[in-house]
């Protein structure tokens, strides 16, 4: 599971240009509950310690506690359409004790085929949810195959990811490779708790 974390932090600092986010953030439909300062997760905000996020989701969601870390936890259950998921939430970016991350990590099969009908399902309805991406990063050229391109992505080579615009945050899509496997994985960052504003911590 560390190496997941790891694999996360290496991920987010390839995204060239961090600090140009909070020009992307932009607010969706008018809500008639407070403002927030902070992105959410199911409704949850991403903020706080790791015990009283994982306190404020678990009072929500009917997820089981797998692993219980001082700056991250992870849990399973199944998302909002019943599907199987492991969540991991966690102080990743700055390391004040603070989440400033939550990921849902998806498996959908070890074939190319496979994974790219689960990412474009995910990205079908983050894209109904959100509209257009703000960045999408394909790096994959010429023919390729799709054994290749999941060597690739295993062995850390490529990074497949499709970056949306959300409430005081961003939400990043992707693959997570975890030894000879690779994940489909969505990730939601609050934008002030990772330190991706000019001038915040």
């Amino acid at each position: 599971m560390k190496k997941i974390f790891v694999l996360m932090l290496a991920l987010m600092l390839t995204l060239s240009g961090m600090a140009q986010i909070s020009q992307m953030v932009r607010k969706t439909t008018p809500s008639l509950e407070p403002e927030t300062t902070h992105a959410t997760f199911y409704g949850v905000q991403i903020d706080g310690t790791v015990e009283q996020f994982a306190s404020n989701l678990l009072a929500v969601k009917d997820w089981e506690v797998m692993q219980k870390e001082d700056s991250k936890i992870f849990l399973k259950g199944t998302d909002h359409l019943n599907r199987e998921v492991i969540v991991m939430a966690g102080d990743v970016q700055l390391n004040d004790g603070i989440v400033d991350m939550v990921t849902m990590l998806y498996k959908y099969g070890d074939a190319w085929d496979e994974l790219m009908s689960g990412f474009n399902t995910l990205y079908n309805e983050y894209v109904e949810l959100l509209g257009e991406p703000v960045r999408v990063n394909d790096p994959f050229e010429g023919d390729l195959s799709g054994e290749e391109k999941v060597s690739l992505i295993i062995s850390g080579q490529a990074q497949y990811q499709v970056m949306f615009a959300i409430d005081n945050g961003v939400l990043i899509l992707s693959f997570l490779p975890e030894r000879d496997k690779i994940l489909v994985c969505v990730m939601f960052m609050d934008v002030e708790n990772c330190g991706l504003l000019p001038g915040v911590k």
